[in-house]
């Protein structure tokens, strides 16, 4: 019997001291951990890394094929990282950013009915009539964008959720550039992915390019003193192809810190820096992925009595005097 007890103790204190040992030979305390690779672990989605502690949604920790995703369904039959867990997140994400995109049509509202309501005062009535041209420019552009934002932001969305399944994807080394810290700092985008963007957009860009050139012509659009989103990015299909490759590529879950430090890998990935061999296409990968792309839907008037698009004559050679006589009154 003291052989016995003695063995049972010695036991005992090897489990609490050392832990339980994986099937590989490694200790990692109470509980013992699956062996994970780095294929499953994409430093974009680090939250989401497979552990046996929470049951949140996770990627797998090595490639599987699964046969009834339903969002993903690219990797369907195919070895991915990804199992139903993550559905929700990844719809979540792409909610997100769909729920951006509509939170700009509903500021791009607001200030059309901001410029529409000075159309309506006595300061517009007083004004020149080369202000009130550049006033209903603007108001026209606005128009415009309302009524051309839903293709390009649809395509917007199926970009974020193609990027969303990135998640999934096994060979994600090979679509990235790391630095010597083996951070991701950039995804390589196939360039069919930007002219889909830029396609898709094109309508909406014009629309914006036209409000740019308008709205800063005269101080009526100021009046409003309405909020408006930075629309910088559609100046042309290379600058809105960039943010997307560098706000979307690499944030796809929004409110996720992107290489963010935490667990360290135990299958190790090939030491940076590397660069990649592959382009992913995000627009394609996520019109396919089954993520739905809700974008709020807003219908516009257009106000009666708006002026061509083009000044007359008569208006400048009216507005000219005006200034002139307010030069000399100075």
């Amino acid at each position: 019997w003291l052989l016995v007890v003695t063995w049972l103790v010695g036991n005992s204190e090897r489990v609490h001291e050392g832990g339980t040992e994986t099937a590989v030979g490694r200790r990692t305390g109470a509980v013992a951990e699956i062996d994970v690779s780095y294929q499953c672990r994409n430093p974009l989605f680090r939250p989401h890394w497979f552990s046996a502690h929470n049951d949140a949604g996770h990627m797998t920790p090595r490639p599987v094929a699964f046969t009834d995703l339903a969002v993903c369904r690219k990797f369907n039959f195919h070895k991915g990282c990804c199992d139903i867990s993550m559905e929700w997140p990844q719809r979540s994400a792409v909610k997100m950013w769909t729920k951006t995109l509509s939170e700009w049509v509903v500021l791009l509202k607001g200030f059309l009915d901001g410029l529409v309501d000075v159309r309506t005062t006595t300061t517009f009535a007083r004004a020149c009539s080369l202000d009130r041209f550049y006033l209903d420019a603007t108001v026209r552009a606005v128009i415009d964008m309302m009524q051309s934002y839903g293709p390009c932001f649809e395509a917007l969305g199926e970009y974020a959720a193609g990027m969303a399944c990135f998640a999934c994807e096994p060979e994600w080394v090979r679509y990235v550039w790391r630095d010597s810290r083996e951070s991701v700092v950039g995804v390589s985008i196939a360039s069919r992915s930007c002219v889909e963007l830029g396609r898709r957009c094109e309508v909406f860009m014009k629309a914006q390019e036209a409000f740019s050139a308008s709205h800063t012509m005269t101080r009526l659009t100021q009046i409003p003193g309405r909020a408006l989103p930075s629309l910088f990015m559609f100046s042309s299909r290379e600058a809105l192809c960039d943010w997307a490759a560098t706000n979307i590529a690499l944030r796809p879950f929004p409110g996720h810190s992107p290489n963010f430090i935490g667990r360290q890998m135990q299958d190790v990935a090939p030491l940076g820096p590397t660069e990649p061999d592959l382009a992913y296409d995000a627009v394609r990968i996520g019109a396919e992925s089954g993520i739905a792309v809700p974008l709020v839907t807003i219908n516009v008037t257009i106000p009666e009595g708006l002026m061509p698009s083009v000044p007359s004559c008569a208006a400048l050679l009216r507005c000219i005097v005006a200034l002139a006589a307010v030069l000399r009154a100075l």
